[in-house]
């Protein structure tokens, strides 16, 4: 079999038996996506207050760490508040 011809066919089924998997283990812990958002905002939006910080350097390298925290940020602070420097 040639993988590299058949990469499409090979990565739907796996991407959608990952989804599933984690859709099943999501439920089966009673994990909530939003909830856990929110109250990863309210924390980080606590502590920026109590340690009266004004802002954050997050080196963005392209994986999923870093764009996590990210976007954490900008849920927890808003787009005018989160700045991007190249």
């Amino acid at each position: 079999m040639d993988v590299h011809n058949n990469t499409s066919k090979l990565n739907e089924p796996l991407a959608t038996s990952i989804q599933l998997e984690l859709t099943r283990y999501r439920e089966d812990r009673r994990f909530n996506v939003e909830h856990y958002v929110s109250n990863k905002c309210e924390l980080l939006r606590k502590y920026f207050s109590q340690h009266h910080l004004k802002g954050a350097i997050v080196a963005l390298s392209g994986g999923v760490d870093s764009s996590v925290v990210y976007m954490l940020l900008l849920k927890a602070f808003g787009l005018d508040d989160v700045k991007i420097y190249p």
